[in-house]
């Protein structure tokens, strides 16, 4: 039974050709020795004979329990609990054990000093190919040459019979057993067929294989031979066509096809699953194999597969001891959407324009929170800077533990796939080249070409490992150039809160031993410039002329702009602007500075937003908070209260027309008839409360009058 999936090597499948022809081998030395003995020794010492004859020429002890020897007419010759042992002085099991052998002579011949075509059956074989952990194997036998042997034979017929095949390699960690084989060899004029059947338990699952061999004594001299195999497992079923060489280390040439009902459970089967973000369902291949012990290659393979139908050409090399595996996939459409399992439905109501968390606090509501700030403050007047709002907790994405990257280790590989069309959801692109390369455990990737409508994608990503107590680093550069972006935001948002082409240029570099540390390490630049689009579910000119209100996204509501524009230094995973945020809309002028954390996701940004007039007035200050899943907007009172000179409240730019809340109001006065020399407003927050209070009252006796 295996242990764990292992891939064949060079040296399993070389030796067990080596094996075969042993046995081949170890069968011509009996017929040899029979045949010495009938014009020799007595019959009596046939047996004793026999078993030093195969000591002498092969180092090993050959044990046979019972022995008969007849004539009729020809030389049959049966023996009874065969066994041939290891190398002396090696543990582990004998190499052969069966359970009878019985072989048929011709005689005339044999008297003659050659020997003629043989019939050969043998009963309940098992081969045991062992290697110990130095890495020696039992099926090797020094000094003699299988192959040589085996041109020596000559057999009409052939039949063997519920034989059993274990390979056990201590050094590897690698077991398999295969039972239930039969063998059948007949003569075809020069040529020996053969046919084979067989089956293994892997990993609890019944496997079984057929295999015919057009020319086994062209094998054996080292030659070629037409070959056809068939495995059919639950999980897979597969057929091989072609041509089998024994000629060097050896190698198989043809036509293979292969299908499975689902990808996932025959990588679980094989104990490589389950692979995360990809839905792996029916596959089938059809191609050209070119293999030898040590490069496995697959050629011009037609393979369908959800979501990526196409032309794969592999090449796997085990040369070296860290397999090198390569791959060109041309395809028509890549459809990242089925290959991962989000179908049309989930793509519809992930696009679908529900409400953003994103809302716009009532400029009273922003007030009366501003004036709990102020309130708290242990020292009268404004000449403390504004509390800092507390970090907002890790987002769960970023986790704490150790990024296990062991994997990139197991094998070198060079992966480009190319596709006409790629399709994630709604979200469809043109022409598109990626490449994945891992060399030595460090990972490159790169979109070498992406085309989406007419704008053009680029990136690479470079991964190196941790190492003992040294962290993982990465770096990351992207490009992006007249992409059409809310496309692009719908599917990943419940909504795209923001239109029009972009152009965006990041460069980061990174290290942590864990995810959260690694964003909270990242360096770099980034910047981005959106052309002629607009912000999406909030009209910014209507939030200032009735800044009273609480906002929501609204589909229905947009501001464009002409130009949307940012440039940010990134250190320890803070953005922070290098120059203001700008936006230039049609109706109103905003511009914006502060950071965004990475790893924290916290929002903090300081934004000015000025109306084209009229009215004219001075920039009035807003806050943005929260986190960029929950962002939350809010007026900055306290900001006028510090600079009235440059800024301007909401309520100077747009009397309210709904009254000011009874509490509010109350408070306010109780602010303003406080002693002057214990208060906390300066005398710019104090006249502009003043005005505010004043205001309401007017205009509440106005409506009064009115009635």
């Amino acid at each position: 039974m295996p242990n764990d999936p292992a891939p064949a090597t060079a040296k399993p499948r070389r030796g067990l050709r080596l094996a075969i022809f042993t046995i081949l081998g170890l069968v011509i030395l009996l017929i040899a020795a029979v045949a010495w003995f009938v014009t020799a020794p007595p019959a009596s010492l046939l047996t004793q004979l026999l078993t030093d004859r195969v000591a002498a020429a092969t180092g090993r002890a050959l044990k046979v329990g019972n022995a008969q020897y007849s004539l009729r007419p020809d030389l049959v010759v049966h023996l009874e609990d065969v066994t041939l042992s290891s190398p002396q002085g090696m543990a582990g099991p004998d190499l052969l054990h069966a359970q009878s052998l019985d072989i048929h002579i011709e005689l005339a011949p044999l008297l003659r000093g050659t020997v003629s075509p043989v019939d050969l059956t043998i009963q309940r074989p098992t081969l045991n190919l062992y290697k110990d952990a130095s890495g020696r194997a039992n099926w090797v036998i020094e000094g003699s040459s299988p192959v040589n042997l085996a041109n020596h034979l000559s057999i009409s017929q052939s039949a063997l019979s519920d034989g059993t095949v274990n390979y056990h390699d201590e050094q590897a960690g690698r077991a398999l057993e295969v039972d239930g084989v039969t063998a059948a060899l007949t003569s075809s004029g020069n040529s020996l067929k053969a046919k084979i059947s067989g089956g293994t338990t892997y990993r609890a699952e019944a496997a079984k294989f057929d295999i015919g061999i057009d020319d086994v004594a062209s094998l054996a001299r080292g030659g070629t031979s037409n070959i056809s195999a068939n495995l059919s497992t639950r999980q897979l079923n597969a057929t091989f066509t072609g041509n089998l060489s024994a000629a060097g280390s050896g190698g198989l040439d043809g036509a293979v096809t292969a299908n499975t009902a689902s990808a996932a459970d025959l990588a679980k089967w094989l104990g490589y699953g389950p692979i995360n973000g990809a839905r792996l369902g029916a596959v089938s291949v059809t191609g050209h194999l070119n293999a030898t012990p040590t490069v496995i290659a697959l050629e011009k393979s037609q393979v369908a597969l959800d979501g990526v139908n196409g032309v794969w050409d592999v090449r796997l090399d085990l040369t070296n001891k860290k397999p090198a595996l390569t791959a060109n996939i041309s395809a028509p459409l890549l459809d990242l959407g089925q290959l991962t399992g989000r179908d049309t439905a989930q793509a519809v109501s992930l696009a679908s324009p529900t409400q953003p968390a994103i809302s716009i606090t009532s400029g009273w509501q922003s007030l009366a929170s501003d004036l709990d700030k102020l309130e708290s403050r242990a020292s009268p007047g404004l000449a403390t800077a504004p509390e800092q709002a507390a970090p907002a907790p890790a987002p769960s994405f970023w986790g704490n533990e150790r990024l296990d990257l062991t994997g990139l280790d197991a094998l070198d590989m060079d992966i480009k796939t190319q596709a006409q069309a790629m399709r994630f959801g709604h979200l469809e692109t043109k022409q598109s080249v990626v490449e994945v390369v891992i060399k030595d455990g460090k990972l490159n990737a790169s979109v070498q070409q992406l085309d989406i409508g007419d704008g053009h994608v680029k990136a690479t990503l470079d991964l190196v490992p941790s190492a003992a107590k040294k962290p993982a680093q990465a770096s990351v550069t992207l490009g992006l150039d007249n992409v059409a972006i809310d496309p692009i935001l719908s599917e990943f948002l419940n909504s795209a809160p923001v239109a029009g082409p972009l152009k965006l240029d990041v460069s980061l570099k990174g290290q942590g031993l864990t995810e959260h540390d690694l964003v909270s390490s990242l360096q770099g630049q980034a910047s981005f410039t959106l052309g002629r689009g607009a912000v999406k579910g909030f009209d910014l000119r209507s939030i200032v002329l009735e800044w009273w209100q609480h906002w929501t996204y609204d589909a229905a509501r947009q501001t464009q702009f002409s130009a949307l524009e940012g440039r940010y230094e990134i250190t320890k995973g803070v953005l922070s602007n290098a120059v203001d945020t700008v936006f230039h809309g049609t109706d109103v002028e905003v511009s914006s500075r502060g950071n965004v954390s990475l790893p924290t996701g916290g929002l903090d940004q300081k934004v000015r937003l000025q109306l084209a007039p009229p009215p004219a007035h001075l920039p009035i200050p807003l806050t943005v908070g929260g986190t960029w899943s929950s962002p939350s907007v809010a007026f900055d009172w306290l900001g006028v209260f510090q600079d009235p000179a440059a800024l301007a409240s909401p309520a100077q730019v747009a009397p309210s027309t709904e009254p000011m809340p009874a509490d509010l109001r109350q408070r306010i006065q109780n602010l303003l008839s406080a002693d002057p020399a214990t208060s906390k407003l300066t005398p710019a927050a104090r006249e502009l409360l003043t005005s505010m209070v004043s205001a309401q009252a007017a205009s509440t006796g106005s409506q009064v009058e009115k009635h």
